[in-house]
């Protein structure tokens, strides 16, 4: 997978289509419920260049409180430092959260901070989500890649291939 930014743009991926991509999940979210949740959320997209830190785009609805667009651009920062989906971090435990945040001020590994890929795999942003549930920012900001084309690691449901087996056994 490459992460320049160079690459990203050439693929079409600008501080532009970030802002569309937020504004996106900000329209799924003002009439979409995700995981029975229906609160107001802060959306951030981070690119690979400049890096983690700094947000490229990012918006927050009205009735969001204001924390919503921080947790969503640490979520973000997350991603980017750690090369995977915050929903592969969820499970770290408190030692592993503190040695984490030593190196990384601001991890998160709440889920709601997804890798976004071009249809050949190279990876464009990250995006990430806060206010609602941890899975309903993940499928928050999932529908929004999709909606607009991208690739994640995450069914249209915005669920993982485990999730969505897990849920289908159960009937």
């Amino acid at each position: 997978m490459t992460i320049s930014n160079r690459s990203a743009q050439a693929g079409g991926f600008n501080r532009r289509r970030a802002y569309e991509l937020v504004g996106v999940a900000l329209d799924i979210a003002s009439h979409t419920a995700t995981d029975g949740d229906e609160r107001a959320v802060g959306v951030c997209v981070m690119m690979p260049d400049p890096g983690p830190g700094f947000p490229v785009a990012s918006g927050i609805q009205d009735e969001a409180d204001l924390a919503t667009i921080r947790t969503a651009a640490n979520k973000a920062s997350t991603v980017l430092v750690w090369g995977r989906n915050t929903a592969n971090l969820a499970d770290y435990g408190t030692i592993d959260v503190l040695a984490a945040q030593a190196s990384h001020s601001f991890f998160c590994p709440w889920d709601g901070g997804i890798q976004v890929y071009d249809q050949s795999g190279t990876l464009l942003c990250a995006l990430a989500a806060s206010g609602r549930s941890a899975l309903g920012d993940r499928i928050l900001v999932v529908k929004a890649a999709h909606q607009m084309g991208y690739r994640t690691d995450f069914n249209e449901d915005g669920l993982t291939e485990s999730e969505a087996k897990a849920i289908a056994e159960r009937g």
